[in-house]
């Protein structure tokens, strides 16, 4: 695990686009999995960056739905779409498909073990959430110790005050720990003052069950970029 800081979301655009553009140049197949919330504007400008190149061999999924009618207005997917995420050429994997949430879960598990071995590197991007959350993973979340790869849940019952900037009483379908452990390369993203205090937390050894966040550093590589700790991005970054 790499803290690196940054003042300038921007710089993360061009590092995440690289990554991408590096290994589609050398023909692998990438399975890229987004997420929604802060994050959102920074894979956008990251798939303006992607739409020069030659991207069949890239597959797009979700880290976690807020469950609903496809394109319901609290879907990460649809916000994404709203907020100008466009990869015409890619093959994009959206979470719910007008189903019940069992078998869109079903489906969504089937999607991420289909996208890890189709795939010659797999990247997820994630954010840390203002609880300590990350994906759809709450601290409290049943299933948190799943070997499932995906999930659903109605967070309803989980017990807690809801943060500032945590929606709470949805149903939710995320992967889990255990998928996260099947991604190569994770990079989080995740700025401002309140986030802070989770970014010293990840250092600790603590339960994922109290802190889901922890649930990252089981994957394969682990880059978190922020505007508070470690080492200083190259401002010369260019695609």
């Amino acid at each position: 695990m790499n803290f690196y800081k940054t003042n300038s979301p921007d710089s993360v655009t061009e590092i995440i686009a690289n990554k991408i553009v590096s290994r589609l140049s050398c023909g692998q197949k990438i399975f890229w999995i987004v997420t929604g919330g802060s994050n959102i504007k920074i894979q956008v400008e990251v798939s303006r960056l992607l739409k020069p190149y030659e991207l069949s061999n890239l597959t797009v999924t979700l880290t976690d739905e807020r469950f609903g009618p496809a394109g319901h207005p609290d879907s990460n997917w649809q916000q994404l779409i709203e907020a100008g995420f466009d990869l015409p050429k890619a093959k994009l994997l959206p979470v719910l498909i007008d189903s019940d949430r069992q078998k869109t879960t079903d489906e969504f598990a089937k999607n991420l073990e289909a996208g890890f071995f189709k795939a010659d590197y797999s990247m997820g991007i994630s954010g840390i959430g203002p609880d300590g959350h990350t994906a759809g993973i709450l601290p409290g979340s049943p299933d948190i110790d799943s070997p499932k790869l995906a999930v659903s849940y109605s967070d309803k019952g989980i017990a807690g005050e809801s943060p500032e900037g945590v929606k709470r009483g949805i149903d939710r379908i995320t992967m889990t720990a255990a998928a996260i452990a099947r991604i190569d390369e994770v990079v989080v993203c995740a700025f401002g003052k309140a986030k802070w205090p989770w970014l010293d937390k990840l250092e600790e050894v603590l339960p994922v069950k109290q802190n889901p966040a922890q649930a990252l550093k089981k994957a394969g590589k682990l880059e978190v970029y922020n505007d508070y700790k470690g080492i200083p991005v190259d401002k010369s970054l260019s695609i």
